[in-house]
């Protein structure tokens, strides 16, 4: 973890982080390596196979971890990144449930709520987008992005097809 984050260093040149990204994902191999079964190091795996775009694998490490027994944390984090995948494939109805199923596991986890409120707006139910933007913002209220997809939901009369656009845009 302390190789990936010194990816975050705004000093380092494009080649040096390649380089730090690549040392750090080796330890996360050698982590897996030395235990199979541990699903914190797998959901790791899951997040660097979906950054890197190998959303096959990406998809078995996060489905994996969605099965963590005891440990509804990393089972919130396993749903959330397998939601992410799915919007990312344009499924919005398995990114939805996938992001409730995330949601249901762990309440607080705010990324989990806003993908749920944008796949939401996708179904066109608004409703239920604009309550889940509104759970993101009784935890954070400062949250800029929750703030301004829920104001521009309520906005009347408003076309569906630009409160989607405007949501997409926070994805991207």
């Amino acid at each position: 973890m302390l190789q990936f984050n010194r990816c975050k260093q705004s000093d380092l040149s494009e080649e040096e982080i390649k380089n730090v990204y690549k040392a750090g994902f080796i330890h996360l191999k050698n982590a897996y390596s030395a235990d199979k079964k541990s699903s914190v190091v797998g959901l790791f795996m899951g997040k660097h196979f979906a950054t890197v775009q190998d959303m096959d694998k990406a998809m078995a490490f996060a489905s994996k971890a969605s099965t963590a027994h005891g440990l509804k944390s990393v089972q919130s984090e396993g749903f959330y990144l397998m939601g992410r995948i799915h919007h990312q494939l344009e499924k919005y109805n398995d990114a939805c449930l996938a992001y409730g199923k995330a949601v249901a596991f762990n309440p607080d986890n705010l990324l989990a709520q806003f993908g749920l409120g944008q796949t939401l707006l996708f179904k066109s139910d608004i409703a239920s987008a604009i309550t889940a933007f509104e759970r993101i913002l009784s935890k954070e209220p400062k949250c800029v992005e929750a703030i301004a997809v829920s104001s521009f939901t309520q906005v009347q009369p408003v076309s569906h097809s630009i409160i989607l656009q405007y949501a997409d845009d926070f994805a991207t």
